[in-house]
């Protein structure tokens, strides 16, 4: 099987491009180069995912789920409840702060 023949910039020769579509075309290179996107079902709805998004999820035991799953589940209400303590307290601290 022949690999196909990528840009300058997909071999780290060149500028960067300046169009969207410019910069379409060499991620598609790149992804085949790849072979492709790594797409899974999601476990809850079938949904196909990007593998590849399910980094910052916690691990594998999180399984693979894909965004509204996700935020459906038990660690994603806890992780998007987490965030809002967090902003609460951030947004607290501003109001307590003295003012120069």
């Amino acid at each position: 099987m022949k690999a196909p023949k990528m840009s300058a910039a997909v071999t780290g020769e060149g500028e960067m491009p300046q169009s969207g579509a410019e910069r379409t075309r060499r991620y598609r290179e790149r992804l085949a180069a790849n072979g492709g996107p790594q797409l899974k079902p999601c476990l809850a709805c079938g949904r196909m995912i990007q593998t590849l998004q399910q980094g910052e999820r916690g691990g594998s035991d999180a399984g693979l789920l894909c965004n509204p799953c996700w935020r459906k589940s038990p660690a994603g209400k806890a992780f998007k409840a987490e965030q809002k303590r967090q902003l609460r307290a951030r947004a607290k601290a501003e109001q307590q702060s003295p003012q120069p």
